[in-house]
């Protein structure tokens, strides 16, 4: 179970980004949700195609590292996502009629969970690629609950993130073990040793010769 009293704000947050996202797939159904999930496969194809081309412009115009990035394939992928949204209306009446009664609506509600939870998720990679960390949000937001789980999913998922995305996310996005934000790790504090490396060798073999003494002198 869930301890309530560790959530903050932005974990209620998210949490009311999933219901509203259920409810709204609830009263659609699945049938309206599959022409979403069409949309939403063809919505991240033009962004692909077209962000090499867009991000050049946007760079001249928002000279901003690594947001102009995040523009050029989020601007693409929420036009075709409106697009195709007026699209689905038109088809979704005569598609509707073959839908699947009561199942149709509990698998709606599945649906809305997981789109709920994507576009969270898209939310944070945009923050982290904007400012070029995820050390740079604000604590509310690093210190939330449901943080730690969205870091998790942008590492399983990195195969399905644009290329040109990829490797900035998975360098500023940290998992628990200290791996990814380069601001997490200082390589000032890292002790490291100034003798040569054949002084050092020198060092090793005589203890170990010092404990092989030790050794015949016991037996």
């Amino acid at each position: 179970m869930i301890d309530f009293s560790v959530l903050n704000l932005v974990d209620y947050g998210i949490v009311i980004v999933l219901v509203v996202s259920a409810l709204f797939s609830t009263l659609r159904g699945m049938t309206r949700e599959f022409l979403g999930i069409v949309g939403w496969v063809i919505s991240v194809f033009v962004a692909k195609l077209s962000a090499p081309a867009l991000e050049p412009l946007i760079a001249e115009i928002i000279n901003i590292e690594g947001l102009s990035s995040a523009l050029s394939w989020a601007l693409p992928f929420a036009i075709t996502v409106v697009v195709w949204f007026v699209i689905a209306s038109l088809m979704s009446p005569g598609l509707k009629r073959a839908g699947l009664g009561s199942l149709d609506r509990w698998l709606g509600v599945i649906f809305g969970l997981v789109r709920g939870y994507v576009i969270v998720l898209i939310a944070y990679m945009t923050a982290v690629v904007a400012l070029d960390g995820e050390s740079k949000l604000p604590d509310i937001v690093t210190e939330a609950y449901s943080t730690p789980f969205m870091r998790q999913s942008v590492h399983s998922l990195s195969g399905v993130i644009p290329e040109e995305m990829r490797d900035n996310l998975l360098e500023n996005v940290p998992l628990d073990d200290g791996t990814g934000d380069k601001e997490l790790i200082d390589t000032d504090e890292v002790p490291i040793s100034d003798a040569p490396l054949s002084d050092i060798s020198k060092t090793a073999s005589d203890n170990l010769d010092l404990l092989a003494d030790e050794a015949e002198k016991v037996e």
